[in-house]
């Protein structure tokens, strides 16, 4: 799906670290209770776990430092950057506190209604100019998923966005005899490769690397950048919308793990993936340390940072058969977007940061000149002249091939999000061990994979359906139909006039 074409369609507990990566903003004055300096400048308290903010010479620090000096004296901002891994225990710790910053990134595992139905944030729409909404692609906000009666209360850095493509060290390659601008179309090919490279790095160098040891949820986007690939009728989640099941024991997933466990026995994968941070196994890939690196959109401009001179690309997931993949996308998401805290003091500064800063159209550009991924404005993202680097082509154009707007459950029902803050959402973080928390399992090769994924398969649409139940026990007009969209083609565009069809 082209860039131009996604207009038209919609789209947590655990130690705390007592150590933050910190990026602070242009500084000035000693700041009282009341977190207003001595001559009266505001200071709003930005958190995020958005690459772009990482180090003072970051686009998105620049867009910071820029607001600030515009109104030194007035508003400043103090922006603290931290890796997911940090950022979530962070933010767990300010919530339990009630010491919560101005405005935040969400942490992973929560969402948009569940943050609602607490009351820990408060609308953007009632802050911000109703012309802001318009920058941003189509059905960016979407009742039921970051609206609530009518009312924005996130948006996202990013746009069209993948969890799963692969990376390939072109220097690498080649130096194990391997053609550096053919990268494996299908599982055959990367597994051979693999091995060639592996062979050839004599303990040093290694076919494949990935981030096991992150969050739990980036082994599952490992998989599932295989399984979907063989049957795109799943979401990351491994729900079917044909079916309105999910398919977590399908055989596209059992075979994705098994295949994976095959090229660990191989031995080519770098060993000490399933203990790698995402910023780790990008720096390790960066460095020559693996031919691939499956990783997500997020790791195009990191690989940079780390080796400004390494030579490499970006492709989709091979598929078994070496077909071109489809991955399902929604232009409103419930997750990772920004929000403004409902205790904020300075409602007032926070949209003007907005507006003019991290929600501005300056913003988005800095964000594609980062290499961190398309933006959600499409007018920047048609804009080729913003383009890093020769590689961000076919970043961009992996985008375009492989992406289809999905149907969303939330959007035909908005009650339906009752029943994902019941669950913990369509990944159900509820559920213990959660669904990613058993891929992390089966890749430490602990429990056999089918049977592990068959009992997890059954407790999900159990629990769906128990959350359902428990919805319209309460008086909610909920039912496991709106899950279902018979109407879907996956190698098509869930569009407007689709779900209109279910009227």
């Amino acid at each position: 799906m082209s860039v131009k074409r996604l207009k038209s369609f919609s789209k947590i507990s655990i130690f705390i670290l007592l150590v933050l990566i910190t990026v602070v903003g242009c500084a000035g004055g000693q700041k009282t209770q009341n977190d207003t300096t001595e001559n009266g400048e505001v200071v709003i308290k930005f958190w995020t776990a958005a690459g772009e903010f990482r180090g003072e010479d970051s686009g998105g620090m620049q867009v910071i430092k820029e607001f600030n000096e515009k109104y030194k004296g007035k508003i400043r901002v103090d922006a603290k950057y931290a890796p997911w891994e940090e950022h979530n225990p962070s933010m767990q710790a300010a919530f339990s506190s009630g010491d919560t910053p101005d405005i935040f990134q969400m942490p992973l595992g929560t969402t948009v209604s569940s943050m609602v139905k607490d009351e820990l944030i408060q609308p953007i729409s009632g802050l911000v100019s109703e012309e802001w909404s318009e920058r941003f692609y189509d059905d960016s906000f979407q009742e039921g998923v970051n609206v609530f009666d009518g009312e924005i209360y996130s948006w996202s850095f990013d746009g069209p966005s993948l969890s799963y493509m692969l990376y390939y060290n072109k220097d690498v390659l080649k130096n194990a005899g391997l053609d550096p601008n053919q990268p494996p179309t299908t599982w055959d090919e990367l597994r051979d490769m693999a091995k060639v490279v592996t062979e050839q790095g004599k303990g040093d160098i290694f076919g494949l690397a990935f981030a096991g040891g992150g969050p739990a949820v980036f082994v599952q986007n490992l998989i599932a950048g295989f399984a979907i690939g063989s049957n795109p009728e799943h979401t990351m989640d491994g729900f079917n919308f044909k079916t309105g099941k999910y398919e977590f024991n399908g055989e596209n997933w059992v075979e994705s793990v098994n295949f994976l466990l095959d090229i660990k026995k191989d031995g080519s994968i770098l060993p000490s993936s399933m203990m790698l941070k995402v910023p780790e196994a990008q720096m390790l890939f960066a460095e020559g340390k693996a031919a691939f690196l499956i990783d997500g959109r997020w790791a195009m401009g990191n690989i940079k940072d780390n080796n400004a001179d390494v030579n490499y690309s970006v492709t989709h997931v091979p598929t078994k058969d070496g077909s071109t993949p489809t991955y399902g996308y929604n232009s409103a998401l419930p997750e990772r977007g920004i929000v403004v805290s409902k205790d904020t003091k300075h409602a007032e500064a926070v949209a003007t940061f907005i507006e003019e800063g991290i929600g501005s159209k300056n913003f988005s550009e800095k964000w594609v000149q980062g290499a961190k991924g398309l933006s959600p404005m499409p007018e920047v993202n048609e804009d080729e002249s913003l383009y890093p680097f020769p590689e961000f082509e076919n970043f961009v154009q992996t985008h375009n091939d492989t992406i289809k707007a999905i149907p969303d459950p939330f959007v035909r029902n908005p009650e339906e999000i009752a029943v994902s803050n019941e669950i913990g959402g369509m990944e159900q973080s509820k559920m213990k061990p959660s669904i990613s928390e058993i891929f992390v399992m089966l890749m430490n090769e602990t429990g056999n994979v089918e049977d592990k994924l068959k009992e997890a398969n059954i407790l999900l649409n159990k629990n769906l359906q128990e959350g359902i139940e428990k919805v319209k026990g309460k008086g909610g007009n909920v039912s496991l139909e709106d899950y279902i969209f018979p109407n879907w083609d996956p190698k098509a565009d869930y569009t407007k006039d689709n779900y209109e069809e279910l009227k």
